[in-house]
């Protein structure tokens, strides 16, 4: 099961386990559910339970301190002056190089890469860019053990079944991204 956080902004989507191949033709996109509250009744009845996506209200994220140390809020874009001290960490990223504006026939590539290099490639790129690169499925606990603190385990992924949590994943890029196989 995935949550994800969407936005019109540099984002910070946090998840377990990976995302399922999906076109990214944006027509075959259906919205994801924005739940009415983050409560773990909400949430294992909405979403949890159902095995569906869902997305957790902005305030749900808050207090999380990636919130505010890993974006400026003057602007839409990575805070690079925290960021930067961790740009050495290897992390899988992809790339999708549109043959058109509407995203069919992309190339798709995956790679380990320097952090700096998505920190580097975010700076320049805006919303019109035509290659998207992402930071994608990168493990939380292969990350820096400062940028690790400032990702706490969510309680309502903590609470909402046994405990069982394997792994969790970050996704990082400036939107509109798009993941596909």
């Amino acid at each position: 099961m995935n949550l994800l956080r969407v936005h019109r902004r540099p984002s910070l989507a946090y998840g377990r386990g990976t995302l399922s191949d999906r076109s990214c033709e944006l027509s075959t996109w259906r919205p994801v559910q924005r739940l009415k509250d983050s409560t773990l009744e909400t949430f294992r009845e909405a979403a949890f339970h159902r095995s569906l996506p869902a997305q957790l209200p902005p305030k749900t994220f808050k207090n999380f301190p990636a919130s505010t140390k890993w974006f400026r809020e003057a602007e839409p874009a990575f805070n690079s002056s925290y960021l930067g001290q961790f740009g050495d960490p290897m992390v899988p990223m992809e790339l999708t190089r549109p043959e058109s504006h509407n995203y069919k026939g992309a190339q798709f590539e995956r790679a380990d890469a320097p952090f700096s290099i998505f920190l580097a490639w975010a700076a320049q790129a805006d919303a019109n860019s035509l290659q998207r690169l992402y930071v994608a499925q990168a493990p939380v606990d292969a990350l820096p053990k400062p940028l690790r603190d400032d990702l706490p385990t969510p309680e309502l992924v903590a609470k909402a079944g046994k405990g069982d949590i394997y792994n969790a994943n970050i996704w990082l890029g400036i939107a509109p991204t798009c993941t596909s196989k």
